[in-house]
């Protein structure tokens, strides 16, 4: 269940828990990086733009991943503001909580 909390903040575990559970067909993760890395690049600018904090903007491919692959997005500005709701959200009332995840992986690494 932590590591499922870590995940859903988009902490780099999501690519190790990812990997060990694909499905007959499924892309990997590491294609799926390779296919969105334009995608991702952008998102991960914008954010960054916000902030230079890692735990706020995280560095990792990964947590971009999610917005490039999300389809409920009618266009690219949609993928734009949700990001930058999120980076928001980690900026301010969720700093604590990114903060501690961030720091508990970097122990761990």
């Amino acid at each position: 269940m932590k590591l499922l909390a870590h995940c859903c903040l988009g902490i780099a575990c999501v690519a190790s828990f990812a990997s060990g559970f694909s499905a007959p067909g499924a892309a990997s993760v590491q294609a799926l990086l390779s296919t969105n890395q334009e995608k991702i690049a952008s998102l991960k600018t914008i954010a960054q733009s916000i902030s230079s904090d890692a735990a706020v903007a995280p560095t990792n491919d990964v947590f971009y991943l999610r917005y490039a692959l999300e389809t409920s997005y009618e266009n690219d500005d949609e993928r734009t503001e949700a990001l930058k709701s999120n980076i928001q959200w980690r900026l301010t009332d969720g700093k604590d909580i990114v903060a501690t995840a961030h720091q508990a992986v970097q122990a761990a690494s």
